[in-house]
């Protein structure tokens, strides 16, 4: 995409924007403020490298298939991680909480599967390939 001299350009605003942000929060926060100045440092950078990625590419940005959707899936994701958790109250925490992560991931994957148009073309051609090998035995 030949964009290395803007790819270092968000770079260089990234650093600057973390040793300001460290400057200013990690004497008044602590630890939470460096954790803070992660998350606001990795979320600019990544909005700056896709902003750029979209205008290069002319790719349209698609808000529901890239945000709502996984956002609808996260939350189904993890309410199903919820009610599995309610029915663990006397596990330890460590059990307690790999059990819900695996199920939320699960169903996250399992959702995504099956809301995808790929799955749906796969399963359909499938189907049709299974019927017409059943005719020809």
């Amino acid at each position: 995409l030949n964009q290395q001299v803007r790819s270092l350009a968000y770079n260089v605003a990234d650093s600057v924007t973390r040793i300001a942000l460290i400057w200013f929060l990690l004497p008044r926060m602590g630890m939470q403020g460096f954790i803070l100045v992660m998350m606001i440092s990795n979320v600019l950078t990544s909005v700056l490298c896709l902003h750029r990625l979209l205008k290069v590419s002319e790719v349209k940005f698609r808000y529901g298939e890239w945000v709502i959707k996984p956002a609808v899936l996260a939350a189904l994701s993890a309410g199903a991680a919820y009610l599995v958790s309610l029915g663990l109250t006397g596990m330890d925490y460590i059990p307690r909480a790999v059990t819900e992560a695996a199920v939320g991931g699960a169903v996250y994957a399992l959702l995504t599967l099956a809301s995808s148009k790929d799955y749906r073309y796969i399963m359909k051609t499938q189907l049709k390939s299974c019927r017409s090998s059943k005719r020809s035995a």
